[in-house]
């Protein structure tokens, strides 16, 4: 959708009545009219490409529920995003994380169903395009790879408390921020309540000292 239309566009678009065309096949959808004009306007020339499309093109008219059902998905995710994310709401760093981590758990079960759906359709699709999409899928969502994410969302919502670490860079701007693994603690409650406090180090800045505050 990024690509640039040719220079004709809209000639083409008036002459043909492709608007016509596009709204017909979008059914109201302003994604779908988007990627179809640019598809539509933007044609390749070599001979490799065409022949890919025409194969994906071919899967899609054979077995028109495989688009359908990967695009109901992605709106359905992006529909529970909407409703559930209420993250310009927050205002201090913990509840920002804990409304991202929440997000983020959001999110497993429609990886789950992309992942049952590369698993049923990649055995009927015969295209190169999808069979490599398909594939693709199963190897990024494998189910070690779901188990590692359910662990780490489970881990990340029983801590108060995160491990991370940093380094500043130019300007003193934090980067490199790595999550690390919480340190497992063998001391029991009555032992971390009653155990001598931990050090800190504090500074503080004149208030009248514009320059170091917003060198911070």
């Amino acid at each position: 959708m990024d690509t640039p239309l040719p220079e004709n566009a809209g000639e083409l678009m008036a002459d043909l009545d492709l608007d016509t065309l596009l709204h017909s096949m979008a059914r109201k959808d302003t994604f779908l009219y988007n990627v179809s004009k640019s598809v539509l306007l933007s044609s390749v020339q070599d001979r490799a490409s065409i022949l890919y499309r025409q194969a994906v093109l071919a899967d899609c008219l054979a077995q028109p529920h495989i688009p359908r059902n990967l695009y109901s998905l992605t709106l359905e995710t992006l529909e529970t995003k909407r409703k559930n994310w209420f993250g310009v709401y927050t205002t201090t760093p913990s509840t920002i994380f804990h409304s991202s981590v929440r997000m983020l758990g959001m999110y497993v079960p429609y990886l789950e169903r992309l992942r049952a759906m590369a698993d049923e359709y990649g055995r009927d699709c015969t295209s190169p395009g999808f069979r490599r999409f398909f594939s693709m899928i199963q190897d990024e969502l494998r189910d070690s790879r779901l188990a590692q994410i359910r662990k780490v969302l489970q881990n990340l919502s029983n801590h108060r408390d995160i491990t991370f670490s940093a380094r500043l860079g130019r300007g003193n701007e934090v980067v490199d921020q790595v999550l690390r693994k919480p340190p497992r603690s063998n001391r029991t409650p009555w032992s971390r309540f009653f155990a001598p406090s931990t050090p800190s180090y504090t500074f503080s800045l004149d208030p009248h000292n514009d320059g170091a505050l917003k060198s911070l």
